[in-house]
């Protein structure tokens, strides 16, 4: 059974929450504000996080840059008021895996969980019949400054801990494990996104902007990741 963890300082938000992902066959577990939810977070006894934005004590957007930072992968969707395209960007940008806006209808959240954790089981085991190798069997990749540990789910930059969303994750370990390789675009999205979600040509290349971010080296000003113009990417060390 898998375990939510509900960060919310409303008490009718959680209640409702509780109650409505318990009857979906979910276990529950809530903290009332954003610095018991970092604790709860950097404990890592939950599969899933479901986290406010506007919190007393720690913001939502501070609880998960600092869970990130600490090197937690654990999947993380941000439910906020917060709807502006500025609130959803620096959420996904700090972390988030998901961003849903309150109000929304309960079966649109269950859909969005149950999609994340399905991208989080696909990091620990691979499908029968898969020719890709089982994640966690992989030896840490090193490039530039940066270690890539497909075993623990996280990435270092001189020892130091960087911060990567589940998607980043997924995406710098496929391009890894292909080094050298031109990847189309549409490769990318088949294998590491659902095309049932509104996903497109743009949503690789936002995420491929954001790794190039986290990766730029003085040396290494592309982040490591070329661009083949009209067909996709390619990851040279």
């Amino acid at each position: 059974m898998k375990r939510i963890l509900i960060v919310d300082d409303e008490p009718g938000f959680r209640l409702t929450m509780q109650d409505r992902l318990r009857a979906e066959g979910y276990e529950t577990e809530f903290a009332a504000d954003g610095a018991v939810g970092l604790t709860k977070m950097t404990k890592g006894d939950f599969d899933l996080a479901l986290l406010d934005r506007m919190m007393p004590e720690k913001s939502g957007i501070d609880v998960l840059a600092e869970y990130r930072k600490g090197g937690g992968t654990k999947p993380v969707i941000m439910v906020t008021a917060r709807s502006a395209v500025e609130d959803k960007v620096l959420g996904l940008t700090v972390g988030a895996d998901d961003y849903l806006t309150k109000p929304f209808d309960f079966h649109e959240l269950v859909a969005r969980i149950e999609a994340r954790l399905r991208e989080a089981q696909a990091l620990r085991a691979t499908p029968s019949g898969d020719t890709e190798p089982v994640l966690h069997d992989l030896p840490d990749f090193d490039f530039g400054p940066f270690t890539l540990s497909f075993r623990r789910g996280s990435l270092s930059r001189d020892g130091a801990p960087l911060s990567l969303s589940l998607q980043e994750f997924k995406l710098l370990s496929f391009l890894c494990r292909h080094p050298d390789q031109v990847v189309e675009s549409d490769t990318l999205l088949d294998r590491l996104w659902d095309y049932g979600e509104d996903v497109s040509s743009r949503t690789v290349y936002t995420h491929i902007s954001w790794l190039r971010k986290k990766l730029k080296t003085p040396d290494r000003p592309d982040g490591f990741i070329g661009t083949v113009r009209g067909i996709g990417y390619i990851f040279t060390r």
